[in-house]
């Protein structure tokens, strides 16, 4: 009996002392944020290769799911792939 109050004690303090712990003087950034390059402007007579890909999205699989649901626009802004896609 001991020990499993010990044990779980020892669990909370544990757990306590990580929710305290930052991190933000020991990570740095090691790629900084880089200005924008401006391209300029691609004409259809510079593009000297293209490719279309047609796929068919099978949105009954589960993977898919995130991509047909909600079924109606959620008040947070969510939509289904056919509401962005019309819109």
């Amino acid at each position: 009996m001991k020990r499993t109050i010990f044990a779980g004690v020892l669990i909370l303090i544990m757990g306590m002392s990580v929710k305290s712990q930052t991190f933000n003087d020991i990570y740095q950034k090691s790629i900084p944020d880089n200005p924008k390059i401006n391209y300029p402007f691609l004409r259809e007579a510079d593009v000297v290769w293209s490719k279309f890909i047609y796929r068919v999205i099978d949105l009954r699989e589960k993977i898919n799911q995130p991509l047909y649901y909600p079924l109606r626009p959620m008040p947070d802004g969510r939509k289904n792939l056919m509401g962005i896609l019309l819109d």
